[in-house]
């Protein structure tokens, strides 16, 4: 009987099935093709029965978002000032530009 497991293989599946607290929380009935195969989920099985997060935790959560989203705000401003002070900077004339400038100046006083 060889590919097919031994008793104590299956005890050992068999328990480690059902020490799975998830075990069983999804089932399948499955229709005629794959687009019709429902899907039935026990929401008891899952953690808070399903209720999705605890107070506590949803709390801290929704304070971490609020204060990421409001340093994301300021970092996106701090971006956009920079961009302009940049901008604006790259207007004015270099030290490059104003040594060529003052040179012409002074030659033409010369003359």
């Amino acid at each position: 009987e060889e590919g097919k497991p031994s008793k104590k293989k299956k005890k050992l599946l068999v328990s480690a099935l059902n020490s799975d607290e998830y075990a069983g929380a999804l089932s399948t009935k499955p229709g005629r093709n794959s687009n019709t195969t429902l899907y039935y989920v026990d929401y008891k099985r899952l953690f808070n029965n399903g209720d999705g997060l605890l107070a506590d935790d949803r709390n801290e959560l929704l304070g971490k978002h609020q204060t990421a989203n409001a340093e994301s705000e300021q970092l996106s401003s701090t971006i956009k000032h920079n961009i302009n002070e940049a901008a604006r900077l790259n207007s004015e004339p270099t030290n490059a530009d104003a040594s060529v400038k003052l040179e012409e100046e002074v030659e033409y006083r010369d003359e």
